[in-house]
């Protein structure tokens, strides 16, 4: 999994971690700390074009992802009871999502073997400057 400590946004002290595959609005409180789950998909379509390790995927071909982001914390807000502002955090997921959903990634990373893994870091990036 790819995680990070947020340095800039308004969930600045939250931890997240972006999985392709888990469960939907997950909350979990743990010794570890606290977590929510926020859940959208994506629908794309893209190609493994010219690389014989992917088979019969080097073709044009869709697909559809299922992408979940877990904010943890360590505690609660103080004010809030909360691990994140959940409105916001889905409607930055949603923003995020929605440059990708119903596109070719062929056209948006040209060269690029855009695997579940790559569109994970992209997915991340995008959360964490939101």
């Amino acid at each position: 999994g790819v995680s990070t400590k947020t340095t800039s946004s308004p969930m600045a002290s939250s931890v997240f971690l972006i999985t392709v595959l888990a469960t939907i609005l997950h909350v979990t409180c743990a010794g570890a700390g606290f977590s929510l789950t926020v859940r959208d998909s994506i629908m794309i379509a893209h190609s493994f074009a010219n690389n014989p390790s992917f088979g019969p995927a080097q073709n044009l071909h869709g697909a559809t992802y299922t992408v979940d982001v877990t904010f943890k914390a360590k505690d609660l807000h103080r004010e809030n009871n909360w691990v994140v502002d959940i409105g916001e955090a889905s409607e930055i997921l949603a923003e995020v999502c929605g440059r990708f959903n119903f596109k070719n990634l062929d056209e948006l990373f040209p060269g690029e073997m855009t695997t579940t893994e790559f569109m994970c870091k992209k997915i991340f990036e995008g959360v964490r400057a939101g």
